[in-house]
């Protein structure tokens, strides 16, 4: 199983950074720290790997997951949804 959880605290200065992360943090007991105030919805994700081995690896080692989110969703329907979501 892997489980991917996306950084949900913004810094508000722009939509990348010249490492790539920089620009976002992650939430702690869903607090944003000072330097990245503005928080984000939560997306996290859930890969089931099916293998009849227990000790089935990946070749590239243990720790080389990668996951993007794009977002294709209409901005006033997902405005809406996040503000119901959080009242």
């Amino acid at each position: 199983v892997l489980n991917v959880r996306f950084p949900n605290c913004w810094n508000g200065k722009g939509v990348d950074s010249a490492d790539h992360k920089r620009h976002m943090s992650y939430s702690a007991a869903g607090t944003c720290p000072a330097s990245h105030p503005a928080r984000l919805p939560t997306i996290s994700l859930a890969l089931i790997y099916p293998s009849t081995s227990r000790h089935a690896r990946l070749s590239s080692g243990k720790f080389a997951a990668h996951a993007d989110f794009m977002n294709g969703w209409d901005d006033n329907v997902l405005s809406r949804l996040v503000a119901a979501l959080n009242d």
